[in-house]
């Protein structure tokens, strides 16, 4: 008698042992980690982008007369006027965590606030988001 093998099950006389008892061994588990990002592109009035720019995320509400809070994180604006943030400090899976955007240019001895209107950004664990914060 002839043993035929249609996709690798033998149909006769070969015996195979199932995949689950190859070497005693667990199956392995693939984990991917989930990148949390934000994209913020510093345009005029006139949807002109805004290169060079200074985009600084507070966790606390920025106007121009009040102090500078703490810096969260801070990127350039690339030639487009977009910064990127890489977020994926962010613990909390299951809510979203505020941040408050402002764009600067750099002075003497400091920056020089740019920013028309407040801009906030909200954003949770392995998520993206996208915000324009009007400039000058």
């Amino acid at each position: 008698m002839q043993t035929n093998q249609l996709f690798g099950i033998a149909t006769d006389t070969q015996e195979y042992a199932p995949l689950t008892n190859i070497g005693n061994t667990r199956p392995t588990v693939a984990t991917m980690e989930v990148s949390t990002t934000a994209t913020i592109t510093a345009l005029t009035s006139k949807n002109e982008p805004r290169p060079n720019y200074i985009i600084m995320l507070f966790s606390q509400p920025y106007t121009q007369l009040t102090t500078l809070p703490s810096i969260v994180q801070q990127a350039v604006t690339n030639q487009l006027g977009v910064a990127y943030f890489n977020l994926n400090h962010l613990e909390n899976t299951h809510l979203y965590t505020t941040y408050y955007v402002a764009a600067f240019i750099p002075m003497a001895g400091g920056y020089c606030c740019k920013s028309i209107a407040p801009t906030v950004l909200h954003i949770k664990k392995g998520h993206s988001a996208t915000v324009e914060v009007l400039v000058e």
